[in-house]
């Protein structure tokens, strides 16, 4: 069974060039405002609307050009402004070449983008996003938010998604320590779940990105335990028989 971490970037400015923490390069609006159906690529992509995940790949997108910020620093792994959705990361040729060797290409889509006065080709990396109510909830783990930096948190009692939905409608501050999906997606290299914040890339992946020796991409001290089990579906018919 493949064994998953969570990845991340290095917001140091030793690193990312930038005080900011948070990116190095912007989307500019007046440069998205060159494409024909700006106005839906603003519906869909600039929203955290997750309604939207499944008109991602077939967006048309003609104009995609980046702009480093001040001091920002080239790596192979960027991140960037505005939210997109679905998009955490631009990504360097070295960083697909690993994609290209690893991964399944229905796990993720990539859209060139040009960034100004930078030859290399960089690419907006979309992975789809695995949404909540696939979570088995009797195997998840969910905290208090404040708890997070805690060593003994206080675990909610959820054993289904529309209870998760009612703590979230009396407390939105809550985060995952576990979360199990169904065993159909064990296989994956990449994994996006709603409610994680940080990608999950199989041990695989990982490692041959580390071996591409990778600029500004890191594996958290803090992890979400990510398993697998039968669907919920199956669990339920089992349960009732």
């Amino acid at each position: 069974m493949r064994l998953f971490k969570q990845i991340s970037y290095n917001p140091e400015p030793s690193v990312i060039g930038v005080n900011n923490g948070i990116y190095q390069l912007e989307f500019k609006e007046r440069d998205l405002k060159k494409n024909f159906n700006y106005e839906e690529i603003e519906q869909i992509l600039m929203t955290f609307d997750i309604a939207g995940l499944n008109k991602i790949k077939e967006l048309p997108i003609e104009h995609l050009k980046g702009t480093l910020l001040k001091k920002a620093k080239v790596t192979d792994l960027m991140v960037f402004s505005p939210h997109l959705l679905g998009h955490k990361y631009l990504i360097s040729q070295k960083v697909v070449d690993c994609l290209k060797e690893m991964v399944a290409t229905r796990e993720y889509h990539l859209r060139k983008v040009e960034i100004e006065a930078v030859k290399e080709n960089y690419y907006l990396l979309f992975v789809p996003m695995i949404l909540t109510n696939e979570i088995d909830f009797t195997q998840a783990r969910i905290f208090p938010e404040r708890e997070y930096l805690s060593e003994s948190r206080t675990y909610f009692e959820i054993d289904s998604y529309a209870e998760y939905q009612n703590l979230l409608d009396e407390n939105p501050l809550v985060s995952f320590e576990k979360i199990c999906l169904p065993k159909k997606y064990q296989n994956q290299d990449i994994i996006s779940v709603q409610g994680a914040v940080d990608l999950f890339f199989s041990e695989q992946l990982i490692e041959c990105l580390q071996e591409a020796e990778v600029t500004n991409f890191r594996i958290p001290k803090r992890q979400i335990e990510l398993v697998f089990s039968e669907s919920v579906e199956s669990l339920r018919d089992v349960r009732n028989k």
